[in-house]
């Protein structure tokens, strides 16, 4: 499987991606023991970060745990996560959503995903990072001279 601009840490069970605090992920996961998810808005030391994890029982979302588990039939996790700065959409399987405000330094910029199997843990993942300079104009400051 290619993952074009993901580095695979095999001692640390991780996947690096793109850094970015705008960005949109959509990731399949196999099922499969141990945690599996993502950690964004991390340090470059690698401390930190807002964790979105699922433990075959539970999603947790930046400390908010809401039961969920693959139903019959379903043959993988899917998590689509949308990052806009300040505000994290999780939406797992297209049936839970979880949506928080979370509160990261503004240089907190890497996004691993946990991958407790290494690349095996994974049968699709993507990441689009989302433009977020020049897009809006802001009609609240005043005009330049």
């Amino acid at each position: 499987m290619a993952l074009p601009r993901w580095t695979l840490d095999e001692e640390a069970h991780s996947l690096e991606g793109p850094k970015s605090d705008s960005v949109e992920i959509l990731a399949e996961f196999a099922p499969g023991d141990g945690p599996r998810g993502f950690r964004v808005r991390v340090a470059d030391d690698g401390t930190g970060g807002i964790p979105v994890i699922f433990d075959g029982s539970n999603l947790t979302v930046d400390g908010e745990s809401v039961p969920f588990s693959l139903r019959d039939g379903e043959s993988a996790l899917r998590l689509h996560l949308f990052l806009d700065r300040s505000v994290l959409e999780v939406f797992a399987n297209d049936r839970l959503a979880v949506a928080r405000v979370i509160d990261a330094p503004r240089n907190s910029l890497r996004i691993l995903a946990t991958v407790p199997e290494g690349r095996n843990s994974l049968k699709r993942l993507d990441a689009w990072t989302i433009p977020t300079e020049g897009l809006f104009r802001d009609v609240t400051a005043p005009p330049a001279h």
